[in-house]
């Protein structure tokens, strides 16, 4: 990938987590990575480690993390040590309230530095309806400038649809914000679930999932913006991804 006047080494990290099972994902995500001895960023998909099809706040409770701790952050800690990277990954967070030890639940994005050192947690602000079983909205998109490269826009896969499927389809929320933002990077994690009614979100205008996403970022167009999409493959709990024949994807607005 050519960026900010340079050539940046992405590694997409795309398998079939399998539901509960973090240890074994996370095995399976160091293998993949193995032969790599050096990258620029690493990027996993949505809820990498966990699986993604949690029913309750009570069923994902086990696996929820505070950050800068717990197995999602040791593992890219890890990876960004030995490759000398930034490590993006997906992951159930919790947040605790200090005053009243209560605490909320987000669907969130971690993204570690070269040195191992959290960063930013950014929470998905646009909830998929199985994402409102557990977890909370977060409160707003977000882009970040990294020096090395540039500024920096995060999302997790629903924050590029319309808001509820109900706000209007020209809106381009994500890609609206974005623009305006003049994020010249974009990395989004992507678990993104195979649903019937999806293909009529936009009528005529949607030939693959991959052309979808591109549309939805209509407004970067002639931007030059750099997108980096990382989405799971498979099947969870009888839901399949959308991507299980199909790569990671990179493209240039």
């Amino acid at each position: 990938m050519s960026h900010v006047g340079r050539k940046i080494r992405v590694a997409l990290v795309q398998f079939d987590p399998q539901f509960g099972e973090v240890a074994r994902n996370q095995a399976t995500a160091a293998e993949l990575l193995a032969p790599l001895e050096s990258a620029d960023i690493v990027v996993l998909s949505e809820m990498v480690f966990t699986g993604y099809v949690f029913n309750s706040k009570q069923e994902v409770a086990p696996f929820v993390e505070r950050g800068g701790t717990g197995a999602t952050f040791e593992w890219c800690r890890r990876q960004a040590q030995r490759l000398g990277s930034w490590v993006v990954a997906g992951f159930p967070e919790e947040v605790v309230n200090e005053s009243d030890g209560s605490s909320v639940y987000y669907n969130s994005m971690m993204v570690v530095d070269r040195t191992g050192t959290l960063h930013t947690i950014y929470k998905k602000h646009f909830l998929y309806e199985q994402d409102e079983h557990w977890a909370a909205e977060g409160p707003e998109f977000v882009s970040i400038h990294i020096p090395e490269f540039g500024q920096v826009g995060l999302g997790i896969c629903m924050d590029l649809s319309p808001y509820q499927f109900k706000a209007p389809f020209e809106a381009f929320e994500f890609g609206t914000f974005h623009a305006a933002a003049k994020s010249t990077l974009l990395i989004i994690c992507n678990g993104w679930l195979f649903a019937e009614r999806d293909a009529d979100l936009a009528p005529g205008a949607i030939t693959s999932t991959q052309n979808y996403w591109a549309l939805r970022l209509k407004p970067l167009i002639g931007s030059r913006a750099n997108v980096l999409i990382c989405n799971r493959t498979g099947t969870e709990r009888g839901t399949m991804a959308w991507l299980t024949n199909e790569r990671a994807r990179y493209w240039r607005c």
